[in-house]
């Protein structure tokens, strides 16, 4: 039998009170060590997460708007940390497919 990936996490049941509050106390304590607009910019990635999760669910991608070549459309990249993109950037679709191509300045 093969073995499995030591970096997966065995699941046995739900997460505990407990590690939830120690987890959010340790994220609260990291975040207060950011700067001042990192903070507000974490805190406001956080919220559309949530915001993803009480709407994943319901999700449907057939209901999804088809873009067409030439279509600029405003994305949310999220949180990312140094030199990635992150934050709402526009994008203009430039292939005849459905997937984006490049992020306009």
């Amino acid at each position: 039998m093969p073995k499995k990936p030591k970096h997966k996490r065995q699941i046995n049941g739900p997460v505990s009170d407990a590690e939830i509050n120690d987890t959010l106390e340790s994220l609260k304590l990291k975040i207060k060590t950011l700067p001042n607009k990192q903070q507000h910019i974490f805190c406001d990635w956080i919220k559309a997460r949530v915001n993803y999760f009480e709407y994943e669910p319901s999700f449907n991608p057939a209901r999804l708007m088809k873009y067409n070549r030439g279509d600029i459309v405003l994305v949310e990249l999220g949180y990312n940390i140094g030199s990635e993109y992150g934050g709402k950037h526009t994008l203009s679709w430039w292939r005849r497919t459905q997937f984006p191509g490049q992020s306009l300045p």
